[in-house]
């Protein structure tokens, strides 16, 4: 079971310090549920030789943050923090000027196991009976993408021009669940749902700011989601995951927590989705 605790800023460096005998270097995320996940996701990216057998989970992104900043001294610790793309990346926002600071260029880390052959392997793993060429023609991984490509980008790039102009307004936490076709055993969403949505959104925001800064907003958040692409710019873990996950429980009655799913899927994950990722590594490690 995991019993992973959110620690407070000044705590992490000292917890950080204690771990060291397991690990070559000091990594902090923003999460508090899968700690194992980011263990097997990063050994992908760490270069050969270099040990990572735990994180450091300490919740929100407000709190890594914080937890970065007491911790700028030049004292000679390998070390890395990290916080999620959020709507940042299609806002086109800066990172935060922090050393030992890593924004990921996706929108939140289940972007990261957004792969096909990993699901794959993932799923044959689960259910061993079941072969890699059924997996690959019964999901239609990349099918589902093509269909529900459209709706999501235009459904964040409407979130990224709210969480600008009207950022008390709901947004990614409200459930994809709510947007599927009624019935859909594919767990697409349906374009009217979305484009209710939206509307509704756009009518708020339009009471708070002039339809010229709305579209200004719009055009710019626009360029920057045909640059990311559905996979960095689309919440993973809000709006991917979970129906892909549900495909695979249907499909071939794999039964444990999204969680566990996530992790075996990160455990067959290649780097090569964050090439950056590798190369930050390779600096804090000397690898």
């Amino acid at each position: 079971m995991n019993t992973s605790v959110v620690l407070p800023a000044k705590a992490a460096p000292a917890l950080g310090f204690l771990k060291s005998r397991r690990n070559d270097l000091e990594i902090f995320v923003e999460d508090s549920t899968t700690p194992n996940m980011w263990v097997k996701l990063l050994q992908a990216y760490l270069p050969e030789g270099v040990k990572l057998e735990s994180v450091n989970v300490l919740g929100s992104r407000r709190e890594v943050i914080a937890a970065c900043k007491e911790d700028q001294a030049a004292d000679g610790r390998k070390k890395l923090y990290f916080i999620d793309g959020d709507l940042d990346l299609l806002c086109g926002l800066r990172r935060p000027g922090l050393k030992h600071l890593y924004r990921l260029r996706a929108y939140c880390v289940e972007n990261y196991l957004l792969d096909e052959d990993a699901f794959v392997v993932a799923v044959t793993t689960l259910a061993p009976r079941t072969k890699s060429e059924v997996v690959l023609r019964t999901m239609d991984f990349e099918g589902w993408f093509l269909r529900n490509e459209e709706a999501l980008c235009r459904l964040f790039v409407c979130y990224a021009v709210i969480a600008e102009l009207d950022g008390g307004r709901e947004t990614v936490g409200f459930s994809v669940h709510k947007l599927f076709r009624e019935g859909d055993t594919e767990y697409g969403l349906c374009p009217r749902k979305v484009l209710k949505r939206i509307q509704g959104l756009y009518r708020s925001v339009l009471q708070r700011a002039p339809r010229t800064e709305v579209r200004r907003a719009f055009d710019r958040v626009t360029r920057n989601r045909q640059r990311l692409g559905v996979k960095r710019c689309v919440s993973g873990k809000d709006y991917l995951f979970p129906p892909l996950y549900a495909l695979v429980k249907r499909k071939f009655g794999v039964n444990v927590k999204v969680g566990t799913f996530a992790t075996l899927v990160a455990q067959c994950t290649e780097a090569g989705r964050d090439p950056y990722l590798s190369r930050r590594l390779r600096e804090v490690t000397g690898g």
